[in-house]
Protein backbone atom coordinates (compact mmCIF):
# COMPACT_ATOMS: atom_id res chain seq x y z
CA UNK A 1 0.00 0.00 0.00
CA UNK A 2 1.32 3.57 -0.92
CA UNK A 3 2.07 5.47 2.20
CA UNK A 4 1.01 8.67 0.33
CA UNK A 5 -2.10 7.68 -0.04
CA UNK A 6 -5.19 9.39 2.43
CA UNK A 7 -8.08 8.73 3.99
CA UNK A 8 -10.55 11.39 5.07
CA UNK A 9 -13.09 10.54 7.80
CA UNK A 10 -16.03 12.70 8.06
CA UNK A 11 -18.07 12.13 11.20
CA UNK A 12 -19.69 14.19 13.88
CA UNK A 13 -18.26 11.25 16.56
CA UNK A 14 -15.54 12.36 17.90
CA UNK A 15 -14.88 9.03 19.47
CA UNK A 16 -15.81 7.51 16.40
CA UNK A 17 -13.17 9.50 14.05
CA UNK A 18 -9.92 9.39 16.88
CA UNK A 19 -10.47 5.45 17.09
CA UNK A 20 -10.76 4.98 13.25
CA UNK A 21 -7.64 7.70 12.84
CA UNK A 22 -5.37 5.49 14.73
CA UNK A 23 -6.52 2.31 13.64
CA UNK A 24 -5.64 3.76 9.78
CA UNK A 25 -2.57 5.01 10.85
CA UNK A 26 -1.33 2.15 12.72
CA UNK A 27 -1.57 -0.07 8.82
CA UNK A 28 0.37 3.14 7.32
CA UNK A 29 -2.42 5.36 5.56
CA UNK A 30 -2.23 8.92 6.26
CA UNK A 31 -5.56 10.16 7.36
CA UNK A 32 -7.59 13.23 7.94
CA UNK A 33 -10.70 13.78 9.54
CA UNK A 34 -13.68 16.32 10.22
CA UNK A 35 -16.83 17.04 12.73
CA UNK A 36 -19.36 17.84 9.81
CA UNK A 37 -20.69 17.97 5.78
CA UNK A 38 -19.06 21.50 5.68
CA UNK A 39 -15.46 21.36 7.07
CA UNK A 40 -14.90 17.92 5.38
CA UNK A 41 -15.80 19.36 2.17
CA UNK A 42 -13.02 21.81 2.61
CA UNK A 43 -10.57 18.94 3.67
CA UNK A 44 -11.44 17.48 0.43
CA UNK A 45 -11.21 19.98 -1.93
CA UNK A 46 -7.28 20.92 -0.13
CA UNK A 47 -5.81 17.57 0.37
CA UNK A 48 -8.04 15.58 -2.53
CA UNK A 49 -8.15 12.21 -0.51
CA UNK A 50 -8.37 8.81 -1.93
CA UNK A 51 -10.89 7.69 -0.11
CA UNK A 52 -13.77 8.94 2.16
CA UNK A 53 -15.72 7.56 5.00
CA UNK A 54 -18.36 9.18 5.31
CA UNK A 55 -21.22 9.23 8.09
CA UNK A 56 -24.83 9.48 6.37
CA UNK A 57 -26.46 11.12 9.47
CA UNK A 58 -24.88 14.32 10.31
CA UNK A 59 -26.06 18.16 11.66
CA UNK A 60 -25.95 20.57 8.31
CA UNK A 61 -24.93 19.03 5.08
CA UNK A 62 -26.08 15.47 5.58
CA UNK A 63 -23.90 12.70 3.76
CA UNK A 64 -25.77 12.25 0.47
CA UNK A 65 -25.45 15.86 -0.09
CA UNK A 66 -21.99 16.05 0.70
CA UNK A 67 -21.35 12.57 -1.24
CA UNK A 68 -22.46 14.20 -4.09
CA UNK A 69 -20.52 17.19 -3.98
CA UNK A 70 -17.68 15.25 -3.67
CA UNK A 71 -17.90 14.19 -6.75
CA UNK A 72 -18.19 17.38 -8.43
CA UNK A 73 -15.62 19.18 -6.63
CA UNK A 74 -13.07 16.04 -8.31
CA UNK A 75 -14.78 15.16 -11.53
CA UNK A 76 -11.53 14.30 -12.64
CA UNK A 77 -10.76 10.99 -10.24
CA UNK A 78 -12.72 11.81 -7.73
CA UNK A 79 -12.32 9.87 -4.37
CA UNK A 80 -13.82 6.53 -3.32
CA UNK A 81 -16.66 7.23 -1.05
CA UNK A 82 -17.42 4.85 2.08
CA UNK A 83 -21.03 5.79 3.89
CA UNK A 84 -21.07 4.76 7.53
CA UNK A 85 -24.73 4.52 9.56
CA UNK A 86 -26.31 2.37 11.76
CA UNK A 87 -28.94 2.82 9.93
CA UNK A 88 -28.10 1.04 6.46
CA UNK A 89 -31.57 -0.73 5.26
CA UNK A 90 -32.34 -0.97 1.81
CA UNK A 91 -33.58 2.29 0.34
CA UNK A 92 -30.54 3.78 2.34
CA UNK A 93 -27.77 1.87 0.49
CA UNK A 94 -29.81 2.43 -2.58
CA UNK A 95 -30.08 6.45 -2.30
CA UNK A 96 -26.35 6.13 -1.10
CA UNK A 97 -25.57 4.62 -4.34
CA UNK A 98 -27.13 6.80 -6.37
CA UNK A 99 -25.75 9.45 -4.45
CA UNK A 100 -22.00 8.42 -5.96
CA UNK A 101 -21.34 5.94 -2.93
CA UNK A 102 -19.44 2.79 -4.01
CA UNK A 103 -19.41 1.12 -0.61
CA UNK A 104 -20.88 0.67 2.82
CA UNK A 105 -20.06 0.22 6.48
CA UNK A 106 -22.62 -0.43 8.61
CA UNK A 107 -22.46 0.83 12.35
CA UNK A 108 -20.99 -0.29 15.02
CA UNK A 109 -17.70 -0.54 13.16
CA UNK A 110 -16.15 -3.94 12.61
CA UNK A 111 -12.33 -2.82 12.07
CA UNK A 112 -10.90 -5.68 10.11
CA UNK A 113 -13.87 -5.34 7.62
CA UNK A 114 -12.32 -1.45 7.26
CA UNK A 115 -9.18 -2.50 6.72
CA UNK A 116 -10.22 -4.99 3.77
CA UNK A 117 -12.89 -2.93 2.36
CA UNK A 118 -10.41 0.25 2.66
CA UNK A 119 -7.26 -1.76 1.00
CA UNK A 120 -9.44 -3.18 -1.56
CA UNK A 121 -10.83 -0.02 -2.85
CA UNK A 122 -7.41 1.71 -2.50
CA UNK A 123 -6.02 -1.13 -4.98
CA UNK A 124 -8.75 -0.83 -7.35
CA UNK A 125 -8.48 2.92 -7.38
CA UNK A 126 -4.62 2.60 -8.35
CA UNK A 127 -5.95 -0.03 -11.06
CA UNK A 128 -8.19 2.60 -12.43
CA UNK A 129 -4.73 4.83 -12.49
CA UNK A 130 -2.88 2.80 -13.79
CA UNK A 131 -5.40 2.17 -16.68
CA UNK A 132 -6.29 5.82 -16.98
CA UNK A 133 -2.56 6.42 -17.56
CA UNK A 134 -2.40 3.75 -19.84
CA UNK A 135 -5.53 5.06 -21.72
CA UNK A 136 -3.64 8.61 -21.88
CA UNK A 137 -0.15 7.32 -22.76
CA UNK A 138 -1.27 5.74 -25.56
CA UNK A 139 -3.95 8.31 -27.16
CA UNK A 140 -1.05 10.67 -27.03
CA UNK A 141 1.18 8.02 -28.41
CA UNK A 142 -1.50 7.53 -31.20
CA UNK A 143 -2.04 11.51 -31.65
CA UNK A 144 1.77 11.79 -32.10
CA UNK A 145 1.75 8.93 -34.31
CA UNK A 146 -0.48 10.75 -36.75
CA UNK A 147 1.21 14.01 -36.36
CA UNK A 148 3.84 12.24 -37.62
CA UNK A 149 2.28 10.16 -40.17
CA UNK A 150 0.68 13.89 -41.43
CA UNK A 151 3.97 14.87 -41.43
CA UNK A 152 5.69 12.17 -43.38
CA UNK A 153 3.18 12.14 -45.92
CA UNK A 154 4.04 15.78 -46.39
CA UNK A 155 7.32 15.45 -46.55
CA UNK A 156 7.32 12.78 -49.14
CA UNK A 157 4.66 15.32 -51.22
CA UNK A 158 7.84 17.86 -50.93
CA UNK A 159 9.93 14.68 -52.14
CA UNK A 160 7.71 13.93 -54.80
CA UNK A 161 8.40 17.33 -55.61
CA UNK A 162 11.85 18.27 -55.34
CA UNK A 163 12.34 15.36 -57.67
CA UNK A 164 10.13 16.88 -59.98
CA UNK A 165 12.05 19.87 -60.11
CA UNK A 166 15.40 18.14 -59.85
CA UNK A 167 14.30 16.18 -62.70
CA UNK A 168 12.62 19.70 -64.88
CA UNK A 169 16.18 21.66 -63.83
CA UNK A 170 18.40 18.98 -65.41
CA UNK A 171 16.48 18.76 -68.65
CA UNK A 172 16.59 22.95 -68.62
CA UNK A 173 20.06 22.98 -67.68
CA UNK A 174 20.82 20.34 -70.71
CA UNK A 175 19.31 22.99 -72.85
CA UNK A 176 20.62 25.96 -71.61
CA UNK A 177 24.25 24.86 -71.15
CA UNK A 178 24.41 22.24 -73.87
CA UNK A 179 22.83 24.57 -76.73
CA UNK A 180 24.77 27.67 -76.56
CA UNK A 181 28.53 25.69 -75.81
CA UNK A 182 28.29 23.71 -78.48
CA UNK A 183 26.70 26.77 -81.05
CA UNK A 184 29.61 28.42 -79.45
CA UNK A 185 32.28 25.40 -80.47
CA UNK A 186 30.64 25.33 -83.43
CA UNK A 187 31.02 28.61 -84.50
CA UNK A 188 34.64 28.83 -83.44
CA UNK A 189 35.29 25.88 -85.28
CA UNK A 190 33.98 27.96 -88.48
CA UNK A 191 36.11 31.13 -86.97
CA UNK A 192 39.39 29.55 -86.86
CA UNK A 193 38.92 28.21 -90.37
CA UNK A 194 42.05 30.05 -92.31
CA UNK A 195 39.87 30.43 -95.45
CA UNK A 196 36.92 32.55 -93.66
CA UNK A 197 36.49 36.03 -94.78
CA UNK A 198 37.11 38.72 -92.15
CA UNK A 199 33.79 40.14 -92.71
CA UNK A 200 32.41 36.66 -92.10
CA UNK A 201 34.69 36.04 -89.00
CA UNK A 202 33.45 39.30 -87.34
CA UNK A 203 29.82 38.14 -88.05
CA UNK A 204 30.28 34.74 -86.54
CA UNK A 205 32.18 36.39 -83.58
CA UNK A 206 29.50 38.27 -82.99
CA UNK A 207 27.46 35.34 -82.79
CA UNK A 208 29.60 33.74 -80.06
CA UNK A 209 29.40 36.79 -78.19
CA UNK A 210 25.64 36.52 -78.14
CA UNK A 211 25.93 32.90 -77.43
CA UNK A 212 28.52 33.27 -74.55
CA UNK A 213 26.27 36.25 -73.15
CA UNK A 214 23.28 34.09 -73.13
CA UNK A 215 25.14 31.05 -71.31
CA UNK A 216 26.53 33.76 -69.04
CA UNK A 217 23.21 34.67 -68.08
CA UNK A 218 21.79 31.46 -67.07
CA UNK A 219 24.80 30.41 -65.40
CA UNK A 220 23.94 33.57 -63.29
CA UNK A 221 20.46 32.76 -62.52
CA UNK A 222 21.85 29.24 -61.34
CA UNK A 223 24.19 30.68 -58.91
CA UNK A 224 21.97 33.06 -57.69
CA UNK A 225 18.69 30.81 -56.78
CA UNK A 226 21.45 28.55 -54.93
CA UNK A 227 22.43 31.25 -53.04
CA UNK A 228 18.61 32.33 -52.53
CA UNK A 229 17.73 28.90 -51.79
CA UNK A 230 20.67 28.38 -48.94
CA UNK A 231 20.25 31.94 -47.47
CA UNK A 232 23.43 33.61 -48.43
CA UNK A 233 21.94 35.63 -50.42
CA UNK A 234 22.26 39.54 -49.05
CA UNK A 235 22.65 42.79 -51.16
CA UNK A 236 26.08 44.85 -51.23
CA UNK A 237 24.60 48.38 -50.65
CA UNK A 238 26.35 51.13 -52.75
CA UNK A 239 25.34 54.55 -54.49
CA UNK A 240 24.41 53.21 -57.79
CA UNK A 241 24.42 55.08 -61.34
CA UNK A 242 21.10 53.41 -62.48
CA UNK A 243 21.16 55.13 -65.67
CA UNK A 244 24.21 53.43 -66.61
CA UNK A 245 23.13 50.03 -65.60
CA UNK A 246 20.19 50.84 -67.96
CA UNK A 247 22.24 51.43 -70.79
CA UNK A 248 24.41 48.11 -70.28
CA UNK A 249 21.56 46.07 -70.03
CA UNK A 250 19.97 46.91 -73.06
CA UNK A 251 23.71 47.17 -75.14
CA UNK A 252 23.81 43.76 -74.30
CA UNK A 253 20.74 42.54 -75.49
CA UNK A 254 20.77 44.88 -78.57
CA UNK A 255 22.59 42.28 -81.06
CA UNK A 256 19.31 39.87 -79.80
CA UNK A 257 17.18 42.59 -80.42
CA UNK A 258 17.98 42.62 -83.75
CA UNK A 259 18.39 39.30 -84.69
CA UNK A 260 14.77 39.09 -84.25
CA UNK A 261 13.95 42.17 -85.66
CA UNK A 262 12.93 44.07 -82.80
CA UNK A 263 13.54 47.46 -81.45
CA UNK A 264 14.86 47.88 -77.90
CA UNK A 265 14.67 51.48 -76.97
CA UNK A 266 15.28 53.19 -72.97
CA UNK A 267 13.70 55.82 -71.25
CA UNK A 268 15.66 57.19 -68.48
CA UNK A 269 13.94 60.03 -66.03
CA UNK A 270 14.90 61.56 -63.08
CA UNK A 271 18.02 59.56 -62.24
CA UNK A 272 20.89 62.31 -62.47
CA UNK A 273 22.02 61.67 -59.21
CA UNK A 274 22.95 58.09 -57.79
CA UNK A 275 20.31 55.63 -56.10
CA UNK A 276 21.22 54.04 -52.55
CA UNK A 277 20.65 49.73 -54.14
CA UNK A 278 22.76 47.01 -54.98
CA UNK A 279 24.13 46.96 -58.64
CA UNK A 280 24.64 43.61 -58.73
CA UNK A 281 21.27 42.35 -58.06
CA UNK A 282 19.59 45.36 -59.89
CA UNK A 283 21.49 44.82 -63.36
CA UNK A 284 20.58 41.14 -62.63
CA UNK A 285 16.95 42.38 -62.37
CA UNK A 286 17.21 44.28 -65.70
CA UNK A 287 18.93 41.47 -67.62
CA UNK A 288 16.40 38.59 -66.54
CA UNK A 289 13.50 41.01 -67.46
CA UNK A 290 14.81 42.21 -70.88
CA UNK A 291 16.03 38.66 -71.84
CA UNK A 292 12.36 37.24 -71.59
CA UNK A 293 11.10 40.88 -73.35
CA UNK A 294 13.62 40.33 -76.46
CA UNK A 295 13.38 36.31 -76.52
CA UNK A 296 9.48 36.08 -76.41
CA UNK A 297 8.58 39.29 -77.75
CA UNK A 298 7.10 40.45 -81.09
CA UNK A 299 7.01 43.94 -81.09
CA UNK A 300 9.16 47.21 -79.39
CA UNK A 301 10.78 46.37 -76.43
CA UNK A 302 11.12 49.31 -74.17
CA UNK A 303 13.44 49.69 -71.19
CA UNK A 304 12.33 52.67 -68.82
CA UNK A 305 13.34 53.96 -65.42
CA UNK A 306 12.75 56.82 -63.08
CA UNK A 307 12.07 57.57 -59.54
CA UNK A 308 8.34 57.57 -57.87
CA UNK A 309 8.84 59.19 -54.54
CA UNK A 310 11.06 57.69 -53.02
CA UNK A 311 11.36 54.77 -54.83
CA UNK A 312 13.34 53.29 -58.03
CA UNK A 313 10.81 52.33 -60.64
CA UNK A 314 12.10 49.89 -63.44
CA UNK A 315 9.30 49.24 -66.05
CA UNK A 316 10.34 46.43 -69.09
CA UNK A 317 7.31 47.02 -71.93
CA UNK A 318 6.94 44.33 -74.63
CA UNK A 319 4.79 44.05 -77.83
CA UNK A 320 4.80 39.89 -77.21
CA UNK A 321 1.72 37.83 -77.44
CA UNK A 322 0.91 38.82 -73.53
CA UNK A 323 0.39 35.89 -71.09
CA UNK A 324 -3.05 34.68 -69.71
CA UNK A 325 -4.53 35.07 -66.63
CA UNK A 326 -4.14 31.34 -65.92
CA UNK A 327 -0.33 31.51 -66.25
CA UNK A 328 0.40 34.84 -64.80
CA UNK A 329 -0.91 32.73 -61.12
CA UNK A 330 2.17 30.49 -61.63
CA UNK A 331 4.60 32.66 -63.82
CA UNK A 332 7.46 32.93 -60.74
CA UNK A 333 7.30 29.63 -60.53
CA UNK A 334 10.39 27.40 -61.30
CA UNK A 335 10.50 25.62 -64.80
CA UNK A 336 6.74 26.90 -65.59
CA UNK A 337 5.81 26.33 -68.83
CA UNK A 338 1.75 26.51 -70.19
CA UNK A 339 2.32 23.61 -72.70
CA UNK A 340 3.02 21.57 -69.76
CA UNK A 341 5.43 20.79 -66.76
CA UNK A 342 7.78 18.97 -67.98
CA UNK A 343 8.48 20.90 -71.32
CA UNK A 344 11.59 23.23 -71.44
CA UNK A 345 11.82 25.91 -73.55
CA UNK A 346 14.63 28.70 -73.61
CA UNK A 347 14.48 31.29 -71.81
CA UNK A 348 11.96 29.71 -69.33
CA UNK A 349 12.20 27.99 -65.51
CA UNK A 350 14.51 30.29 -63.32
CA UNK A 351 14.74 33.95 -64.45
CA UNK A 352 11.73 35.40 -63.55
CA UNK A 353 12.12 33.22 -60.04
CA UNK A 354 15.49 34.90 -59.38
CA UNK A 355 13.92 38.50 -60.15
CA UNK A 356 11.37 38.08 -57.83
CA UNK A 357 13.90 36.51 -55.20
CA UNK A 358 16.18 39.63 -55.57
CA UNK A 359 13.51 42.17 -55.76
CA UNK A 360 12.61 40.72 -52.15
CA UNK A 361 15.59 41.01 -51.19
CA UNK A 362 16.12 44.71 -51.45
CA UNK A 363 12.66 44.97 -50.05
CA UNK A 364 11.32 46.03 -53.47
CA UNK A 365 7.27 44.76 -55.48
CA UNK A 366 7.29 42.88 -58.96
CA UNK A 367 3.92 43.76 -60.65
CA UNK A 368 2.92 42.04 -64.11
CA UNK A 369 0.30 43.81 -66.56
CA UNK A 370 -0.63 41.54 -69.25
CA UNK A 371 -3.14 40.19 -71.29
CA UNK A 372 -3.71 37.60 -74.49
CA UNK A 373 -2.65 39.29 -77.28
CA UNK A 374 -1.65 43.02 -75.85
CA UNK A 375 1.73 42.08 -74.73
CA UNK A 376 3.35 42.31 -70.90
CA UNK A 377 4.47 45.01 -68.69
CA UNK A 378 7.00 44.22 -65.91
CA UNK A 379 7.31 46.68 -63.17
CA UNK A 380 9.44 46.70 -60.45
CA UNK A 381 9.52 49.03 -57.22
CA UNK A 382 12.80 49.41 -55.03
CA UNK A 383 13.00 51.27 -51.64
CA UNK A 384 15.93 53.80 -51.40
CA UNK A 385 18.55 51.47 -48.82
CA UNK A 386 18.53 53.01 -45.60
CA UNK A 387 22.24 52.96 -44.97
CA UNK A 388 25.16 51.76 -47.17
CA UNK A 389 27.55 48.59 -46.98
CA UNK A 390 30.39 50.95 -48.06
CA UNK A 391 29.71 54.66 -47.80
CA UNK A 392 31.85 55.24 -50.25
CA UNK A 393 31.49 52.84 -52.47
CA UNK A 394 29.29 53.95 -55.79
CA UNK A 395 28.70 51.75 -58.61
CA UNK A 396 28.29 52.17 -62.39
CA UNK A 397 27.33 49.37 -65.05
CA UNK A 398 26.79 46.46 -62.18
CA UNK A 399 30.89 47.10 -61.26
CA UNK A 400 31.96 48.83 -57.62
CA UNK A 401 33.45 51.18 -58.11
CA UNK A 402 35.77 52.81 -54.56
CA UNK A 403 36.33 55.85 -56.07
CA UNK A 404 34.23 59.10 -56.99
CA UNK A 405 37.34 60.98 -58.70
CA UNK A 406 39.92 59.23 -60.79
CA UNK A 407 42.89 58.45 -58.60
CA UNK A 408 46.78 58.41 -59.37
CA UNK A 409 48.44 55.02 -59.37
Amino acid sequence: MESSETILIIDDDAGLRVALRAFLEGIGLRVLDAPDGALGLDLARRERPDVVLLDLTMPGINGYDVCRELLAQAAEGPPVVIVMSGLLGTSQRVRAFHSGAVDCLAKPIQYEEVEVRVKTHLAIRRKTQEVRESRDSLGKALHDAGVMNRNLLALNDKLKHSEEVKTRFLALMRNEINNPLGSIMALADRIADAALPPAKARELAALVKDEAFHLDCQIRNVFAAAEVEAGEASPFLARVDVASVVRDVAASFAVKARERDLALTTRIQGLEEDFPTDADMLHHILSNLVSNAVQHGQGPVEVRAGLSGACLTLEVQDGGPGISEYALKSLFEPFRNEDGPFKVARGQGLGLVVVRALVEILDGRIHVDSAPGKGSLFRVELPRAPFLANPQARAQDDNILFFDEPQAF
